[in-house]
């Protein structure tokens, strides 16, 4: 226990007076703790005024005396270590280690004060020791640290302290240590790992026990630590490398109890520690059991294991073990990653023989030389054989696959070769597990086609006869396999083979409506063959071959059985229709496409078709003049039930053409019709009305004078859309203008203006210009300018919506007769509009 200290060396401290006195206060009362303070306060003035005349070493001496008197008050040991941190540039590292283990050492009281604990010391303790960086100081710092320390929370702040300091300064300089070389690409890596393998590594060698300080510190404080941070310090101390500790502490923390929680990453590392101790049997134990546990990890196992032979010098067993992943992986990704490998590491494993050879260096060079030659033939053995084990990957992954049983076949080169491969996917295919109508078909089809191109006709037709008989679930399949059949047998043997092999293939049977339902209900249940006879394909197929032959009963007889089995299609019908006119029947004819349209009366489009096609058979009838009443309903019936939905251009048309015919010219029935298709196609159909009111003008004007193109004109011209009506209006005014009613031209010219912004209807207003100039005077050319300065600054709008909304212009057909015979109008129906221009023709 210290005591108090000599004053015969007071003589070399003591400088004036005030220390004199200080001095006597302490001989009077040397535990008076606010002398001690005011002397430390009168030094440490005079430090800071005159550091030579008052050095450090004073200061110090001076706590030194303090301390040895108040030993056990932790305040006065903490005042002393606060002082010195403050100057510790100056101080050794030592020196503030001894001071903090003395006043461990002494201290026994707590603080009187209450505002230090001597837990609070410890912490600072450790602080200042992994500042140092210094391994001896921090392990004295921790083991008196924890000597002292009362509360548990406060040890868990001390092993924090030293963790982070594990974590973050000492460990990483270990890793970068161990972990050597960053290799850039797989191929560099091989290339290091096979050159140390085979022939020695010339490198300098890491220190094979690790960080064994470090290991030691965190396998002490695995003992205490908290069981939600087991596990992060097992991964902390994993990159110790300190495998002997690693070991033992995963067998004792991780797989004591088989914990369930144990990650992948961990046992990794159990794994590689295994490996560095050379515990083989336990090694190749976990990797097993890895693989099984894992098996979505099978590339990063794989890898690992890779890495193992090759430390071990086992490549040959290396190779057998890649080649056997390559032939049983399920994955595209894996397998690619594999295949790789393989490549990278029989280029590297030449190319460090190769290096080594022409170095004159290597012992045994014929021996070398030769292994060199065998793995040269085994680098080119496995990227000829690509091709081959991705094909083989692809049918471990579906066998069912035609796509990679048919790019199998194009691997091979001789036609025995290529059979061998279709008998063997037709013997492992499922047709009820391909899922691709036609698919399978084609495949029996090739498989056929290639005896059949080698002129071996009976081995083609033993296939075809084979794949008929497969309960294919699509009636696809054997719709092809027929149909490519029976097109060989035409090629080979002319069509009556065709039409011999298709009457029999396609005889309805009784109750097919039963056959056709069952077949349909039941998905992959009921084998195709049951409704084969329902197949489209074949029977347009057997008409082709019927009409080739020249067999008109059979042919009609092959179109009734379509019709009846509701096979139909419009186009069929058209060619029915077209086959019944050229032989001359052609009430049977009209009946067909009747038919067609009673069979597809609920499609438009068809619909339209179909009667486009008849009333074409009517507009040609050489009959036309008897059943002119006859075929008037047709095109009526036609008209009423498509007016609304389609465009009837082509009706409208055939009917004006009709009623010309009967006429032998145009007639008012004729061009009314056009009228009446005008003003009743959907407004849609824009091009199509404009089509039909430009042939009524046009063939009323040729036929019956530009007058009576009037009613024409006031009929269309409202109704065709804004800005396209100008070109009618400008041919009304021409018109106007030719029978000198020139009121009547400038309330059109009013009318059409007011539908567009004059700079868009540039026409109109050349013309109205040339028109006054030619029949105006100054009073009408100065209106027409006023108008057009109006209509430029307010007129914004152009869309015929607007035009005709409430308030807008409207056209208005003129009642007031001029020198001829007033139109008939409906002036009952006339709508009040204050902005209305009447036109007065």
């Amino acid at each position: 226990m210290p005591g108090k200290q000599p004053s015969k060396c007071l003589e070399r401290y003591l400088q004036d007076k005030d220390d004199i006195a200080f001095e006597y206060e302490l001989q009077k009362d040397d535990t008076n703790l606010v002398t001690w303070q005011r002397y430390l306060d009168h030094w440490k003035a005079q430090y800071i005024e005159d550091k030579d005349k008052r050095p450090l070493q004073h200061i110090i001496w001076l706590y030194e005396r303090l301390v040895a008197v108040l030993y056990e008050d932790i305040d006065v040991w903490y005042d002393y270590i606060c002082w010195i941190f403050e100057h510790r540039d100056s101080i050794s590292i030592k020196f503030i280690s001894g001071l903090y283990k003395r006043c461990l050492e002494q201290v026994k009281a707590p603080s009187k004060t209450k505002r230090l604990t001597l837990d609070t010391l410890c912490v600072n303790y450790m602080k200042f020791a992994v500042d140092s960086l210094d391994l001896t100081v921090i392990r004295s710092a921790l083991d008196q640290s924890l000597g002292k320390i009362t509360k548990k929370q406060s040890r868990l702040k001390i092993w924090e302290i030293l963790i982070s300091f594990l974590q973050n300064k000492l460990i990483p300089l270990t890793e970068t240590a161990f972990e050597g070389s960053d290799f850039e690409t797989q191929y560099e890596k091989l290339q290091f790992q096979l050159y140390t393998t085979l022939f020695g590594d010339k490198l300098q060698k890491v220190d094979q026990d690790g960080d064994i300080w470090s290991a030691q510190m965190l396998k002490r404080y695995l003992i205490i630590c908290p069981r939600d941070r087991i596990f992060d310090t097992l991964a902390l101390l994993a990159r110790t490398f300190d495998y002997h500790t690693i070991k033992e502490c995963f067998d004792k923390y991780l797989f004591k109890n088989n914990n369930d929680r144990t990650s992948l990453s961990m046992q990794m590392i159990y794994l590689r520690a295994l490996e560095r101790l050379n515990l083989e049997t336990a090694y190749q134990n976990l990797l097993r059991a890895l693989k099984q546990n894992y098996p979505e990890e099978n590339i990063k196992l794989l890898t690992e294991e890779t890495s193992h032979y090759i430390k071990l010098s086992k490549l040959d067993e290396l190779c057998m073990l890649l080649t056997d992943e390559l032939s049983n992986t399920l994955k595209f990704k894996d397998f690619f990653y594999i295949y790789n490998y393989q490549i990278d590491f029989e280029q590297a494993y030449n190319s460090v023989v190769i290096q080594e050879l022409e170095s004159g260096q290597i012992q045994n060079k014929t021996k070398w030389e030769t292994i060199l030659g065998e793995h040269m033939t085994l680098l080119e053995s496995h990227i000829e054989s690509y091709d081959m084990k991705l094909s083989d990957l692809k049918l471990r992954q579906n066998p069912h696959n035609i796509d990679a049983w048919k790019d199998r076949v194009n691997l091979f080169a001789t036609i025995k070769e290529k059979c061998e491969v279709y008998s063997q996917a037709l013997v492992t295919i499922d047709p009820l597990n391909v899922y691709t109508p036609r698919a399978f078909g084609s495949l029996w089809c090739d498989y056929a086609t290639v005896y059949w191109t080698a002129e071996d006709y009976d081995s083609a037709r033993e296939i075809f006869d084979t794949a008929i008989k497969v309960p294919f679930p699509y009636l696809q399949d054997l719709e092809l396999i027929y149909a490519n059949w029976i097109e060989k047998e035409v090629k080979l043997l002319g069509v009556e083979r065709g039409c011999n092999m298709l009457s029999s293939i396609l005889k309805i049977p009784d109750q097919h409506e039963v056959l056709i339902e069952k077949f349909y209900s039941h998905s992959k249940t009921v084998p195709a063959q049951t409704v084969l006879f329902n197949s489209l394909k074949l029977w347009t197929m057997y008409l082709d071959f019927l009409e080739a032959s020249s067999n008109v009963n059979g042919l009609i007889l092959a179109y009734e059985q379509i019709i009846s089995l509701k096979l139909v299609t419009p186009l069929l019908i058209t060619s029915y229709a077209q086959f019944l006119q050229t032989i001359g029947q052609k009430e049977e004819t009209y009946k067909v496409l009747q038919r067609g349209i009673d069979l597809f009366h609920a499609n438009p489009t068809i619909l339209f078709q179909l009667w486009v096609v008849l009333l074409h058979q009517i507009v040609d009838d050489e009959d036309i003049q008897t059943k002119r009443e006859e075929y008037r309903d047709s095109f009526e019936q036609a008209l009423s039930g498509l007016n609304d939905k389609v465009s009837c251009e082509d009706i409208y048309l055939l009917y004006h053409t009709f009623e010309e015919k009967l006429e032998q010219r145009s007639t008012m029935r004729a061009i009314d019709i056009l009228r009446r298709g005008a003003n009743s196609i959907p407004q849609k159909f824009t091009n199509s009305k404009l089509k039909l009111w430009d042939m009524a003008l046009s063939e009323m004007h040729d036929n019956f004078g530009a007058v009576a193109c009037r009613p024409i004109y006031e009929e269309c011209i409202p109704q065709i859309p804004i800005p396209r009506n100008i070109k009618h209006i400008l041919q009304f005014v021409q018109l106007e203008t030719e029978q000198k009613e020139y009121k009547r031209v400038r309330e059109l010219f009013s009318y059409g203006a007011q539908l567009v912004p004059p700079s868009k209807n540039e026409d109109l207003w050349k013309v109205w210009d040339q028109f006054e100039i030619e029949h105006g005077d100054r009073e009408s050319y100065r209106d027409m300018l006023k108008l057009k300065k109006k209509l430029e600054s307010e007129l914004k709008v152009d869309t015929e919506t607007v035009s005709q909304a409430e308030g807008g212009v409207r056209f208005v057909t003129s009642t007031v007769p001029q020198n001829r015979t007033p139109l008939p109008t409906d002036k009952s129906s006339a709508v009040s509009n204050p902005e209305e221009i009447d036109i007065d023709i």
